[in-house]
């Protein structure tokens, strides 16, 4: 499948019907998803809020 001809992604999207909320987790299932957002910003996998909007813009054009 070629994404660009078909303006589509390469793999299935599935996105939750609820978001996780610290008010519904114990405390080792929070701190896992801290720890892994964490990571992921030690690592330089960030994007800012300008990068975000700039593509949501790009995405809808």
């Amino acid at each position: 499948m070629d994404m660009a001809l078909e303006n589509d992604i390469p793999f299935l999207l599935a996105i939750p019907k609820e978001l996780p909320i610290h008010e519904n987790m114990d405390e080792s299932t929070f701190n896992a998803l801290m720890e892994i957002g964490y990571l992921q910003a030690v690592r330089g996998e960030t994007y800012s809020a300008a990068e975000v909007f700039e593509e949501l813009e790009k995405a809808t054009d």
